[in-house]
C-alpha cells in the first residue's frame, strides 16, 4: 500500500497488479475454493452475490460479497477463499494488490 499527498491530506492506494495477479473461482449453489495462495492483500469481487470463507468451504452463512462492490482481504500465505452462492453461477476474482 501507498501513501499520496493531496490537497487535503494524504490517500492511501494500492498498486496496480501485475497481469496474472488475479485467480478466478467458479460460483455456484456448491462451495468452491482456491488452491494455495501468496500471502497479501487481496480484492474480491463477485458478478453474482455470493457467501465467503477463509478455508476449504463455504456456506450460505458465512459472510455475504455484494455483486460489483469490491472488498479487501488480508490473506496469509497459504490461505485459501471458499465462495458458494444460494442460487445461481457466477465468478469470483481474487486479485493480489
Amino acid at each position: 500500500m501507498s501513501e499520496l499527498a493531496n490537497a487535503g491530506g494524504k490517500v492511501q492506494c494500492f498498486t496496480l497488479p501485475s497481469t496474472g495477479k488475479t485467480t478466478p473461482l467458479t460460483l455456484s449453489v456448491a462451495s468452491n475454493a482456491t488452491a494455495s495462495l501468496t500471502g497479501g492483500v487481496y480484492r474480491l469481487v463477485s458478478d453474482q452475490d455470493c457467501f465467503v470463507a477463509s478455508g476449504a468451504s463455504a456456506a450460505v452463512t458465512d459472510m455475504p460479497i455484494n455483486a460489483g462492490i469490491p472488498e479487501y482481504f488480508q490473506i496469509s500465505d497459504g490461505g485459501t477463499v471458499a465462495a458458494i452462492t444460494a442460487t445461481g453461477a457466477g465468478t469470483l476474482s481474487i486479485t493480489l494488490c
